[in-house]
C-alpha cells in the first residue's frame, strides 16, 4: 500500500508530536510502484544520510541485491522517519544495522542537552531487559505479521542476546528468547533448510544415501540380447516333441566374443543353452533340461548327439527378450530416489549403462565445542578436576557418519574457551570454511560464560530464529542462520545449531533438529525422523515439559491378534548429563507434559517413538 504523506505529516506535525520514530516498510526498490522515497523525501526537514549509508553497508555484506534498495531517512520537526525494505528479512537486517544509534538520535531530535550521556546509560541498561522502553506515545511501526517468533517487538540496542560488554550483575536473569513449541521450532529449521545445488557424480558405492536430483533413463537395454531364463535347449516351437540332434551352437552357452558371428538355429535341430546366455538366432522357445532325455553322446568328447524333447514348447517360453527389463529411454530411477545401501539402485544404474548421475550433495558439517573445562576426548586417565573430556565431538561426528555417511565433517576438535574472542575466533573460522552447517555445543544457557547467542548475533551477524524450545532435554537449543557470499556472488545460507553442552541434550538436539536439516539439504523428501507407535514396557512419570525419553524399542508378536507390536523399554535415569541414558537407545519417546489429570503413563499405554537407530 502506498505511503500516505498526509498521515505521516499528521503524526509528525501535532504538538506534541505523536511519535518520536516512524518506520515504514516497503516501496524502496526499483519497481514501478516503489514510490516510498519520493513520498517521504519532500516532507523531511533534515536528511540523515549516515543512517541510510549504515543500512546499505550492512546489507551489502549479505547480498549484492542491496544495491537496488533506495532507503531514505531524516527528521521532520522532532520525529525521525526511516524507510525500510518490504521483506521481513531485509527490514530486520536494516533496522539491526542502526538500532543502536536510534535512542541517541531520538534524544537529539527532541532537543535534549544531555542526549548522548542519557542514551549511553540507557544502552548499558538495555542488557538487562529484552525490550527497550517504548518511545513517547508508542512508536509507529508497520511491522509485518510474518516476522518469526514475534521478533517484530521492540528491539534493544544489542538484540535479544544482550550486551557482551555489560558487567555480570547487569546481565539478564531470565532468557529474553521466547519459549517455542517443539513443532514450531522444527518447522522453522526445515523452512530454512533448502536442498543444496545438485552436482554430477560418478556411479559407485559412494552414492549410498544420496538423493537423485533428476530421473535416470536407461542408455542400454537390459538384457541387451535375447537370453535364456533356464538351463536347457533352444527349440523351434513347430518342431514339437521328439528326438533331435544337438546343433553346434557353442557360443550360445556363454558370452560370445566380439569376433564370433551369432549362430542360427535350423529347423529339426536344438541347441544347448545356459541360464542368462544369448540364444541362437531363430530360437522360439527354451525347454528346461528337466523336460528332456539324453539319447546318445560322443564317447570320446562327451558331447551330446541326440536329445529327446518330452514336452510341447510355447512361443517365447523361457526367453528374455531384448529390453524386457529396461528399454532404452525408460525411466529406471525417479527423481527423489534415495540410493540404498543394499546395492540395488547402484546395480540398476550400472546395468543400464549410466556412469554419472545428478544428485543433491550431502552437506559439509563443522562441529565446534566450547568450555574452559573441556579437554580432548582422547586425553588419558586419570583426568584432573575440574576438567572433563569433550564427548560431544566424537558422539556427534559418529551420529552424522552413521545417519548420513556422505557428509563431510570439518575438523574443529580444539574447544573454544569461555571468552568472547576465543568463541568468536573459532566460530568465525568454522563459518568461513566450506561448511553448510555449523554445530556448536555449550554456552547457550544463562551462565556468566554463556555467550554463544551474543557472539553469533552481535559479532557474526547471525539471525537467531529461536533460542529456547519447550522440551526436555535441550531447552536452550538455538537455531540461527548466517549468510556468506560465495566467490560467484551468490549467497550461501549457513545453518547454525547451537546445542547445549550436556552430552545427552546435544545428541538429542542433533537427532531432532540437525539431522532433519541435513536430510533436507541433501534432498530427502521426508527429512524428519521415522516414527512408530510403541507400547510402554513400564510406567513413566511425566515431566512438567514435553519430554523426549530415551528408549530401546523392540518388536514382539501378539499371538492373540496375530500382529507384530513395538515395545519401548526406557534406558534408566534420564538426566541430560547422563550419557549412559543413550546406551542402546534406538528411539526417543515423545511424551506429553504432566497435568493435573495425568502425571504418569502406565505400562501398556501407546506412545509415539521417533527412531534414531535400527530396530
Amino acid at each position: 500500500m502506498p505511503i500516505e504523506g498526509s498521515v505521516l505529516r499528521a503524526w509528525c506535525d501535532s504538538e506534541p508530536s505523536q511519535a518520536d520514530l516512524i518506520l515504514t516498510t516497503g516501496g524502496t526498490g526499483f519497481g514501478v510502484r516503489d514510490l516510498t522515497p519520493e513520498a517521504v523525501s519532500p516532507m523531511l526537514h533534515r536528511m540523515a544520510p549516515g543512517i541510510t549509508t549504515a543500512m546499505l553497508a550492512s546489507s551489502l555484506t549479505i547480498t549484492p541485491m542491496a544495491a537496488l534498495s533506495r532507503p531514505v531517512a531524516g527528521v521532520r520537526f522532532n520525529t525521525i522517519i526511516i524507510t525500510l525494505p518490504g521483506s521481513t528479512k531485509g527490514a530486520v537486517e536494516n533496522l539491526t544495522a542502526v538500532v543502536s544509534v536510534i535512542p541517541h538520535a531520538v534524544e537529539l531530535a527532541r532537543g535534549g542537552n544531555k542526549a548522548g550521556e542519557e542514551t549511553h546509560e540507557a544502552m548499558a541498561r538495555a542488557a538487562s531487559s529484552s525490550h527497550t522502553k517504548p518511545a513517547k506515545g508508542g512508536h509507529v511501526c508497520h511491522h509485518r505479521s510474518d516476522v518469526p517468533l514475534d521478533l517484530a517487538a521492540e528491539i534493544s540496542a544489542f538484540g535479544l542476546s544482550g550486551d557482551l560488554k555489560a558487567p555480570v550483575h547487569s546481565r539478564n536473569r531470565k532468557s529474553p528468547y521466547p519459549l517455542v513449541d517443539f513443532d514450531q521450532a522444527l518447522d522453522l529449521v526445515l523452512n530454512h533448510a533448502e536442498p543444496l545445488r545438485p552436482r554430477v557424480v560418478s556411479v559407485s558405492e559412494k552414492l549410498v544415501s544420496h538423493v537423485l536430483a533428476e530421473a535416470v533413463t536407461a542408455r542400454d537395454p537390459v538384457p541387451g540380447y535375447r537370453a535364456s531364463v533356464v538351463d536347457g535347449y533352444a527349440v523351434i516351437v513347430s518342431d514339437g516333441p521328439g528326438v533331435y540332434p544337438v546343433a553346434n551352437v557353442q557360443n550360445a552357452g556363454g558370452a560370445a566374443s566380439h569376433s564370433q558371428a551369432h549362430p542360427e538355429l535350423k529347423s529339426k535341430t536344438i541347441g544347448r543353452v545356459t541360464t542368462g546366455a544369448m540364444i541362437p538366432v531363430g530360437t522360439e522357445a527354451v525347454i528346461m533340461v528337466e523336460d528332456t532325455e539324453l539319447v546318445s553322446s560322443d564317447s570320446a568328447s562327451g558331447e551330446e548327439l541326440l536329445v529327446k524333447i518330452l514336452v510341447q514348447a510355447k512361443m517365447g517360453e523361457n526367453i528374455r527378450e531384448v529390453g524386457c527389463d529396461a528399454a532404452v529411454g525408460e525411466v529406471v530411477l525417479d527423481k527423489g530416489c534415495v540410493i540404498g545401501a543394499a546395492g540395488g539402485e547402484v546395480g540398476i544404474l550400472a546395468s543400464v549403462g549410466v556412469t554419472e548421475v545428478l544428485v543433491n550433495p550431502h552437506p559439509t558439517v563443522a562441529i565446534v565445542s566450547s568450555g574452559n573445562e573441556l579437554v580432548h576426548f582422547s586425553t588419558p586417565s586419570p583426568l584432573q578436576p575440574p576438567f572433563v573430556r569433550d564427548t560431544n565431538y566424537p558422539s556427534l561426528s559418529t551420529a552424522i557418519q552413521d545417519s548420513m555417511p556422505g557428509c563431510k565433517i570439518v575438523n574443529f576438535e580444539s574447544p573454544a574457551q569461555d571468552t568472547e574472542e576465543s568463541l568468536y575466533e573459532l566460530l568465525n573460522r568454522a563459518l568461513e570454511s566450506d561448511a553448510d552447517v555449523l554445530i556448536s555445543t555449550g554456552g547457550v544457557s544463562m551462565g556468566e560464560a554463556d555467550m554463544m547467542k551474543s557472539v553469533l548475533e552481535q559479532r557474526l551477524g547471525a539471525k537467531i530464529w529461536f533460542g529456547r524450545v519447550l522440551m526436555k532435554p535441550g531447552k536452550p537449543s538455538t537455531f540461527a542462520t548466517v549468510e556468506k557470499m560465495r566467490l560467484d556472488g551468490t549467497i550461501h545460507k549457513k545453518l547454525v545449531f547451537a546445542l547445549p553442552g550436556n552430552p545427552v541434550s546435544a545428541l538429542v538436539g542433533f537427532y531432532l533438529f540437525t539431522l532433519p536439516a541435513l536430510r533436507k539439504l541433501a534432498g530427502f523428501e521426508r527429512p524428519s525422523l521415522p516414527k512408530v507407535f510403541a507400547k510402554l514396557a513400564h510406567d513413566i512419570h511425566l515431566d512438567s515439559r514435553p519430554e523426549f525419553y530415551r528408549a530401546r524399542v523392540v518388536t514382539t508378536s501378539d499371538h492373540n491378534i496375530k500382529q507384530t507390536l513395538f515395545v519401548a523399554h526406557g534406558t534408566g535415569s534420564q538426566m541430560s548429563s547422563r550419557m549412559l541414558s543413550m546406551r542402546g537407545a534406538n528411539a526417543l519417546l515423545k511424551l506429553p507434559p504432566a497435568n493435573e489429570a495425568k502425571g504418569v503413563l502406565l505400562e501398556g499405554e501407546m506412545v509415539e517413538a521417533w527412531l534414531i537407530g535400527e530396530l
